[in-house]
């Protein structure tokens, strides 16, 4: 059975990769928890100082019900692992659930088009159990996030990893599907000095495996003082939005540190008038002019960039 990856259409639309403003983001990333198992090398939660929490019930059913009244997607990512939350599976039913209800769906044409439900996880502590849970509710899409392209890469960099156990739960839930449509199972990893051989070995490796196989770079934190040349603007301000576990809306899925933030839910606010308030509206303009040495944490960020001088 060949599965189709449920943001393939958003991720290759020509829309999704402009800069024009959606009206409402194409997708929303939500941090059920910047608490995480592992203490990776290459990860800015070293750098990390803001306040350490899981978010309440309150806070997502808020975002759902904005989310699916859009028919917008979610994808449950952010600075932690969240299969940590103790009520994942209870907010991914919650959100399922939802969809099915929502009363906004005849009135914006999507009878035919329910909005996708995916999760990131590090691979560590997803138990047999929650697998069931989420094959059983329908999850849309799933990554196991790799580092490296061998056990003794992988272990070296994902501090407090073992190569095994995520090789073990991959090879579980691809069992727990069986012939069923979804989840679609996905394998990421990025690379650092890993040799072409190393990466042709992981990749065909998992591709006999899994739906699909990503590779990218490393993203390490830049040096202090360090100069670019070739600045990109960033599309993301256009297209995606993050909810911090907090209710703290960002404007960038790479804000550790609170330095980009636009809202909070835990006010009066939404999703909605925080994405086209006046404070999302000025980053969006410094970034598409170029000026992204204003906002601390564009200045560092080196996804902004081709290349290095």
């Amino acid at each position: 059975m060949i599965r189709q990856n449920p943001f393939r259409k958003i991720y290759d639309s020509n829309s999704y990769r402009s800069f024009v403003k959606s009206a409402f983001p194409d997708i929303v990333d939500v941090e059920l928890t910047n608490h995480c198992n592992l203490n990776c090398k290459m990860c800015s939660r070293q750098r990390m100082t803001r306040v350490k929490g899981f978010m309440d019930g309150k806070i997502f059913n808020k975002l759902i019900d904005e989310c699916v009244s859009h028919g917008t997607p979610i994808r449950l990512i952010g600075w932690g692992e969240p299969f940590l939350h103790p009520h994942i599976i209870d907010f991914c039913k919650q959100y399922k659930d939802n969809i099915f209800r929502n009363v906004y769906r005849k009135e914006l044409g999507l009878e035919n088009e329910l909005p996708v439900l995916h999760i990131t996880n590090n691979g560590q502590i997803i138990t047999e159990g929650q697998m069931k849970d989420l094959v059983g509710l329908g999850l849309d899409s799933i990554i196991f996030s790799f580092q490296g392209a061998n056990k003794l890469g992988y272990e070296d960099m994902r501090v407090g990893s073992s190569y095994d156990k995520i090789r073990e739960n991959i090879l579980k839930f691809i069992e727990i599907r069986g012939e069923n449509d979804k989840p679609f199972i996905q394998v990421s990893s990025t690379m650092t000095n890993e040799t072409p051989d190393e990466i042709r070995q992981f990749t065909e490796y998992w591709q006999g495996i899994v739906d699909y196989v990503s590779v990218g770079k490393t993203i390490m934190p830049i040096e202090e003082g360090k100069e670019m040349k070739n600045y990109s603007p960033c599309t993301e301000v256009f297209h995606t939005a993050t909810i911090q576990w907090d209710g703290r809306i960002s404007a960038c899925c790479n804000d550790f540190n609170n330095t980009l933030t636009i809202g909070s839910l835990d006010s009066d606010k939404n999703i909605y008038h925080a994405w086209n308030g006046d404070q999302m509206n000025s980053i969006r303009t410094l970034l598409i002019n170029n000026n992204f040495r204003a906002l601390t944490l564009c200045k560092e960020c080196d996804r902004a960039y081709e290349n290095f001088l």
